[in-house]
This record gives structure tokens, sequence and C-alpha cells, in this order.
């Protein structure tokens, strides 16, 4: 009997082993399979996720960022994770018992060729293969199609109303309801097929404010005197020797960054990161570095002020991007170029050319300080939206430069870099 005991427990480790090993084979056997169909699926151009309760990659569709006028364009890849109800892919190795959820959900990676960003959708487990490339250009609103051009400007805002499957009102009522957002639905839902389909943000633009009246008006009146003040406290480097004296590097959020803080009602927030077609461009990287651990030289600092344009219509402040993206065209010749973010749409004075200027290739992450009151202002200026004359003030002269490494980085990015003990 203690024998016959003693083999049972010795066999026992062996047959354990055994299944294991047949189920790895079994499982990587699936992998195989799935990873052929995975490849097949993406030649037809698909973007796929895998549901695990049929084993099977089902179509997934990418967020879409919707404004209030009905524009619609896709989201930037870099910024997925920040939308709400976002529910990214999964890739095949949810069979794999020994991952966890974080293990086998794709995450947006980008890689920078020759200037221009590549985004990847991939699980970060070791040794995944399901990978993804997303396509994403930055649509300048400016650029017209002349298939578009020619049609009737009623039937165009940015996006053909009969494309979309929900209601949106004409006009914008308040800040906080400017823009809703539409993310991917989960793998099960059927919802996709009537989900609106994001079109290039091109064509014939009509004359419609993108603000209400008394928030265009309002951002149109900035406090001229503490304009004055900033300007003349950070060029006598009062904020660069007592950085407490500066608004922005307090807990705090004063009260002309309200429309930044998402504790704030109304606030420009959601609309924000709804219009972030210019997050990689070369000023964008510029504001990530910043407003992060990056920072950047004294030099492509004051380029990045030189950049800034007031429009003579809103009296607000935009990168050239920003300001081209504002804009609206009337006339017999279509060329007129018109304020959209003043309720009255008025004949802008000048306008803006962009000229080829070199700026260093700066790499950077997306740094919690952009989330902030005093970080999300810069979004705000490198797009359509812009910034009030007082609140450009206020954020371009809320920096320090270090004296460590000789960089320069908002208040909250050089609490970042002092973290983390580089310069410490």
């Amino acid at each position: 009997m203690s024998n016959n005991c003693n083999t049972n427990l010795a066999a026992l480790p062996l047959r354990r082993s055994a299944r294991l090993i047949r189920s790895k084979i079994t499982l990587a056997s699936k992998l195989t399979q799935q990873f052929r169909d995975f490849q097949r699926q993406l030649r037809n151009g698909k973007l796929l996720t895998f549901n695990s309760t049929k084993e099977v990659w089902e179509d997934w569709m990418p967020p879409v960022a919707v404004a209030i006028s009905g524009a619609m364009t896709a989201a930037n890849p870099g910024l997925y994770h920040q939308i709400p109800g976002y529910i990214p892919p999964r890739c095949a190795h949810v069979l794999d018992p020994s991952l966890c959820e974080q293990d086998y959900t794709m995450v947006v990676t980008i890689h920078h060729h020759k200037g221009f960003p590549h985004y990847i959708l991939k699980a970060p487990h070791k040794g995944c293969e399901f990978k993804m490339k997303l396509t994403f250009k930055e649509e300048k609103l400016h650029d017209f199609d002349d298939d578009l051009y020619t049609q009737d400007s009623d039937d165009i805002d940015l996006i053909a109303s009969s494309e979309c499957s929900y209601s949106a009102p004409s006009t914008p009522t308040s800040l906080s309801s400017s823009v809703s957002s539409f993310s991917s639905p989960s793998s099960d839902s059927s919802s996709s097929q009537s989900r609106p389909q994001p079109r290039p943000l091109t064509g014939p633009r009509k004359l419609t404010s993108f603000f209400n009246e008394q928030d265009a008006k309002a951002r149109a009146s900035p406090d001229y005197a503490l304009i004055s003040t900033w300007k003349s406290a950070y060029q006598a480097r009062c904020f660069q020797d007592f950085p407490v004296l500066h608004p922005a590097s307090s807990s705090d959020t004063p009260k002309i960054l309200f429309p930044y803080d998402p504790t704030k009602v109304p606030n420009l927030c959601a609309t924000i990161d709804s219009h972030l077609q210019y997050f990689d461009t070369a000023i964008g990287r510029l504001i990530r570095a910043l407003n992060g651990n990056y920072g950047i030289t004294e030099l492509s600092f004051n380029k990045l002020l030189s950049f800034s344009y007031k429009c003579s219509g809103c009296l607000c402040e935009f990168s050239p991007d920003g300001y081209i993206s504002h804009l609206g065209y009337h006339g017999l010749d279509e060329l007129t170029p018109c304020c959209l973010n003043m309720t009255s749409c008025p004949p802008v004075t000048k306008q803006f050319v962009i000229t080829e200027t070199r700026l260093p290739k700066v790499v950077a992450d997306f740094s919690p300080a952009l989330n902030i009151p005093a970080g999300r202002p810069f979004l705000a200026w490198n797009s359509r939206l812009g910034v009030p004359a007082d609140v450009w003030a206020l954020i371009s002269t809320g920096v320090v430069t270090c004296s460590g490494c000789g960089l320069v980085r908002t208040f909250a990015g050089d609490n970042e870099h002092y973290a983390s003990g580089l310069c410490g």
C-alpha cells in the first residue's frame, strides 16, 4: 500500500506537467490560427478587436470627436486613453490564462520617422505580434477639397448633416456643452454600425460663431492692467526669483483660469480635448516639453512666444495653425477671412501667413502638467479655440529656467523635473 501511494504521488506532478504542455500546445495552435485571420482582415483595411467569448475578430472603431456644430474628426491616437468611455481593442492573447487584462489590452505607441509621428496599437506583453497601424493626418481646416467646395454651403458645416445618426443643436449654448465625444463601443455591441463616421474637416465653412455672444464678448475683453503687470514682472525676472508671486504657481485655480479647470462649471476642458489636431506638430511637441520634465531652451521658448498671433476679430492669441483653423471665408471669391470665434464673424484685418521656420526636434511625452488649469490653455492656444490675451499673458510668463540644466519649464513642469532628481 505504501509503495502504491508513493508511486501515485510521484506521478501526479508529471500528469499536471503533461496537461500543462498539452494546453500550451493547444493555445499556440489557436494563436497561430488567429494571427493568420488577423493579418487577412487587416489587409482588408479593418481595425480589429478580439472577442474572447466567441473567439473571433470583430471590427473595432477608433474614437471620434464630434463638435456641437456637427463637425467630426478622428481623435489624436496619442490621446485615446483620455477620452471618456474609451474601450481599447484586445489582442488574441486574451485566451492565455496566465495574462491579465492589462497585458492583452492594446495601447498606442508613437514612433517618429523623418519628423513624422507613426501610431501603432499593440498589447504591452512580451512578444505580442498583433499590431495595427493607425492613420492620423493633421486636418488643416483651410485646405479645401475641390469637390466639396462646389456643394451648397447649407449642406456642409464641416460634415454633412445627413451623415449623422444623432441630433445636435445648431449653436453652442455654453462652453461646457460645446463638444461631445464618441468613443468606440465594446466588442459585443451592435451599435457600431449606427455610429457617425468621421470625415475630414474640409470644405466650405458656414460663418457661424463657435462661441455664444456672452462667452465671445468675455473672451474679447481681457484685463490689460493684469497683462501689463505680468509682462513687466516677467521682464524684471521677478517670477524667476520669486515664483510664488505668479498666479499659476499656486495650487488654487485663479479665477482667470476657471474655464480650464474641470471642477468649475462651465469649462472648456472637453472642448479642448476634442481640438488637438496639432498636438504632434513641432509647436505641439515644444508645448509638451515646456510643460514637463524635458524642458526647452530659452531660444526655443522665445521662438514659441514669437509665433503667437492676435486675431483682430476676437482679440485672442493663437499659434499659427490655431489661427488659420479658426477662420471662415466669404465673398464672391470665398477668400475673405473672417473670425469664427465672434458671433458677428467679423473680417480680420490681416491674414496670418505661416512661414517656414526651423524648430528643434523635440520628443516629449504627454505630461500630467497639461491636464491642470495652467497647462490646458497651451493646448487651446494651439487650436482653433485660442486663448484670451490675458490668459496668454499669464501662461507665457508662468515659467522658470532651471539653474542646473538651463532649460525653461512651466512651474508644474519644473516641479516634475525637480522631483526626478536630475538637477536636484
